[in-house]
């Protein structure tokens, strides 16, 4: 390899989520649908956060803000409770026989009330009132 011969590097720790990151990171949808799979394979883990999404993405922590402000209007730590509640407000949906903290644990909120809280903010009622709606038919 010549000095001058372009490298292609692809730094994710889950060779299945690049999509060819190298081409992705440069254009914004892309980079949005690219970072979405990123998150939701850990979603579970209460874990993960912006830090470990750093990792994961070999971006700066600023490259990041600044793609996500610009895309989204939210911050990484936003855009990632924001899959989180989405997954959750689906999960939901789909699923009646499990409990709200359920589906609460299993998109990553150990603690029942700021899920809620958080729930509140986004979707204007509570989990269970959520549930309850989509199950009699409302729009949502």
């Amino acid at each position: 390899m010549t000095p001058s011969t372009p490298v292609k590097v692809v730094c994710l720790t889950d060779h299945a989520t690049s999509v060819n990151a190298y081409n992705t990171r440069n254009s914004y949808p892309c980079f949005l649908h690219w970072l979405q799979i990123c998150i939701e394979r850990h979603l579970h883990d209460s874990d993960f956060d912006v830090s470990q999404l750093l990792r994961l993405v070999c971006m700066s922590r600023s490259d990041l803000h600044r793609k996500l402000k610009k895309t989204t209007g939210m911050s990484a730590t936003a855009y990632i409770r924001y899959l989180r509640l989405q997954k959750a407000a689906a999960f939901l949906l789909e699923r009646p026989n499990w409990s709200v903290f359920d589906v609460a644990f299993e998109v990553g909120f150990n603690d029942h009330s700021y899920f809620t809280k958080r729930f509140r903010e986004v979707y204007g009622v509570c989990p269970g009132d959520f549930r309850e709606r989509g199950r009699m038919g409302h729009t949502l």
